[in-house]
């Protein structure tokens, strides 16, 4: 198909087990794409204006180098590539510029996720409770009512299984605002990611609700906060490698908080300053692993004294707080 399509309801409903190609069109809909079918439909440079529904887990739906201004919903199989994903939700209620229950690949793509609505529950650019593989992408969200602050703003929610490698996370204005929130009993695998964090009440590169969480070669500013996190583990297992947390310009900065858990700190560095009480790592409870010990018992060891670097300044500053069912 190569034309221009509106439909007030739905601009494509597509329930053909045929294989099926939209190039070079525009839809226009309520529904620009609706597809029940068990067939693959692929959708190349298109506009796309209204919702995307994959309903059917049988369903698969490829689509490259294409505008969406609208959410996504996905419950088969969906890759998005070299696209523009931009969604302004108007609803109280948890909104979402992707939802996926089923196989999710994001690759290269601009998804934003912004709210004006004035009392937002929160805006998310992925809810990911399938198998999401995501790889340079850049995630904005934002909650954007004369600056006040939603109840969350988030780059992902992961209750599935996630890998991240590459990506770019921007994301401001929340009450509570994450780059990735976890909260799975799987895995949740980050590599190379780069993260900024501003303006909100309380701030975290990652929120560990669960599960296990592992960070290679990634970084992190997070500044003009009131509350800022690194890392904020509720539980669950945390690894983190050659990967660094700046927090500044706010009130109080954590770079790793731990209600429980067991967190392995390889390399890197958690650089807290700012004008409140600063943590380089507070401890209530669970276990702490800073640095590797490399050739134990031979001469050629070399074990890095100054890798792990924690570096805690404010009106109070603590490099590392550890309580009495805690272990270091």
């Amino acid at each position: 198909i190569i034309s221009d399509i509106k439909g007030n309801n739905y601009a494509i409903y597509n329930d053909t087990t045929k294989q099926n190609t939209i190039k070079k069109s525009i839809l226009n809909g309520n529904n620009a794409i609706y597809k029940y079918s068990t067939s693959i439909t692929t959708i190349d440079n298109t506009e796309i204006n209204g919702y995307i529904n994959n309903n059917n887990s049988g369903s698969t739906i490829n689509i490259t180098g294409n505008k969406v201004t609208g959410n996504i919903y996905n419950n088969g199989k969906l890759t998005i590539k070299n696209a523009k994903v931009n969604y302004t939700a108007n609803t109280y209620s948890h909104a979402f510029a992707i939802e996926s229950n089923g196989i999710l690949t994001l690759e290269n793509n601009e998804i934003t996720a912004v709210t004006s609505y004035a009392t937002s529950n929160d805006i998310q650019d992925v809810y990911n409770k399938g198998t999401m593989t995501s790889t340079g992408n850049k995630y904005t969200a934002k909650y954007n009512y004369n600056n006040n602050r939603s109840r969350y703003v988030l780059g992902i929610q992961n209750n599935g299984i996630l890998t991240s490698t590459n990506d770019t996370f921007d994301l401001s204005y929340g009450n509570k605002t994450a780059g990735i929130y976890s909260n799975t009993d799987n895995s949740t695998t980050i590599t190379n990611a780069t993260s900024h964090l501003y303006n909100s009440n309380n701030a975290y590169t990652i929120y560990n609700v669960k599960g296990t969480t592992s960070i290679v070669n990634s970084s992190s500013n997070i500044d003009n906060n009131t509350n800022a996190y690194g890392i904020y583990m509720e539980a669950g297992d945390i690894t983190t490698e050659n990967t660094e947390y700046n927090i500044t310009s706010s009130t109080n900065g954590y770079g790793t908080y731990m209600s429980t858990g067991t967190l392995t700190v390889k390399s890197g560095k958690m650089n807290v300053n700012v004008t409140g009480t600063a943590y380089g790592i507070r401890m209530d409870n669970g276990t702490l692993t800073l640095g590797v010990e490399d050739g134990r018992g031979t001469d050629a060891a070399d074990v890095s004294t100054t890798d792990p670097y924690i570096k805690a300044i404010g009106q109070t500053g603590i490099g590392i707080s550890i309580t009495n069912k805690t272990k270091l």
